[in-house]
């Protein structure tokens, strides 16, 4: 393999749905530089298509690596693991690199602040439609610990890393479903330099079955929530986490009234104005109200 100075480490399934996006990711990296880039593919679990694997191994520019933990946060740790670069990046198998998006961020590595990590923004496809990603970045730049609760600006495609100041361990310990969110919460309370960079330089494409759409990802915001307000560093942060937990409870809320759960509803709705100070939901109470009692006329009826 010709020596380069960036690994990409993709962590995927391989099985045999997945295929096309693979291999569309693949490419996307080989078009993003136009120096050799070390790609790491992390199949995880025991899903994956034979085909598949023997396609990675005939790659010539791809280190393989099969674990049995079907994790993506997991196979990202081993990826990184094996990151034998300066820097590092990281890239979802149903995702894209936009061409010269790595060449971009080794640009922004050469700034005089020596970042640590350069963040860059990026588009959301849905079918033909694109949209920029991030539009707070100014937020971020002045306040990385509070910015990422306003507008989450770590994902796993939008970064470039510098091995050498962010480690193994940053990987390891992550958070499930939303790891990058942490991951991104701990590199500002570790005071890493950041370089935030307003240049589109991938795309997240939109797909069926995404985990980012599952209960358990929705689910998983509350720990994280309540383990990020636990190692606050001042009281503006902590109000936005508090914050953050009316909304999930407000949110849970009111799915528990669509389904008549009107008991769960209740208390929900009672946690996010009391006890997380979310007065701007208090006039939500009369819906709860009004749903109760259609219920019970209808009952009635």
């Amino acid at each position: 393999m010709v020596e380069n100075s960036v690994s990409v480490i993709i962590p995927t399934m391989a099985n045999n749905e997945r295929i096309p996006a693979l291999k569309r990711a693949i490419c996307s990296v080989r078009k993003s530089s136009q120096h050799p880039v070390k790609i790491i593919v992390v199949v995880n679990g025991d899903k994956y298509d034979p085909l598949c694997l023997e396609w990675l191994e005939r790659q010539r520019d791809v280190l393989l690596k099969v674990v049995d933990r079907p994790s993506a946060p997991f196979a990202r740790y081993v990826g990184r693991c094996l990151v034998d670069t300066p820097f590092f990046a990281t890239l979802d198998d149903d995702d894209q690199y936009l061409e010269s998006a790595l060449d971009q961020r080794i640009a922004a590595m050469d700034d005089v602040s020596h970042p640590d990590l350069v963040v860059t923004n990026g588009f959301f496809k849905r079918g033909e439609n694109l949209r920029k990603l991030y539009y707070r970045f100014i937020v971020a730049k002045r306040d990385p610990v509070a910015g990422i609760l306003v507008e989450n600006w770590l994902n796993a495609n939008n970064a470039l890393y510098r091995a050498e100041t962010v480690g193994e361990d940053y990987f390891l310990d992550y958070h499930p479903y939303i790891e990058f969110t942490w991951l991104g919460y701990k590199l500002a309370l570790d005071k890493k330099v950041i370089r935030f960079l307003d240049e589109e330089t991938f795309i997240v494409n939109c797909t069926d079955g995404s985990l980012s759409k599952s209960q358990q990802y929705y689910d998983s915001h509350l720990a994280l929530f309540e383990k990020m307000a636990s190692i606050s560093p001042n009281k503006k942060v902590t109000n936005l986490i508090m914050g953050k937990i009316g909304d999930f409870y407000h949110d849970r809320s009111g799915y528990a009234l669509r389904e008549r759960r009107f008991k769960d509803s209740l208390v929900d709705h009672f946690y996010s104005i009391f006890k997380y100070r979310q007065l701007k939901y208090i006039l939500y109470t009369r819906k709860i109200i009004i749903g109760i009692g259609a219920h019970f006329y209808s009952r009635l009826s």
